[in-house]
């Protein structure tokens, strides 16, 4: 197959800077909030097993809370990312300890 005509999938992309310190910010931010959706997943399932159906939608409305800040996150604001890893590690710590 002959692609040598096909626009490149970068074709029209900004150009941008990106530093490890960056770059490990930005993924620690992920992760915090990936561990926060795994926390408030574990309190949706016992929810659902308890037959809590109010606390059910409450907590997965966070969840999706989580998500949508998740997909939001920039690299470029290294405060606002640090502001998300402090904040969501306080919040996965109440979270845990709700589950146990």
């Amino acid at each position: 197959m002959d692609t040598s005509h096909e626009p490149s999938v970068l074709a029209g992309m900004p150009p941008f800077d990106w530093d490890n310190d960056r770059a490990v910010r930005y993924e620690v931010a992920q992760e915090a909030i990936c561990q926060a959706v795994a926390a408030y997943t574990v309190l949706i399932n016992q929810a659902a097993e308890q037959g809590d159906a109010t606390r059910e939608a409450q907590l997965t409305e966070a969840r999706t809370a989580c998500v949508d800040e998740r997909i939001g996150l920039s690299s470029a604001d290294a405060a606002a990312l640090d502001a998300v890893v402090s904040r969501y590690r306080a919040r996965i710590a109440e979270l845990r300890a709700q589950a146990a």
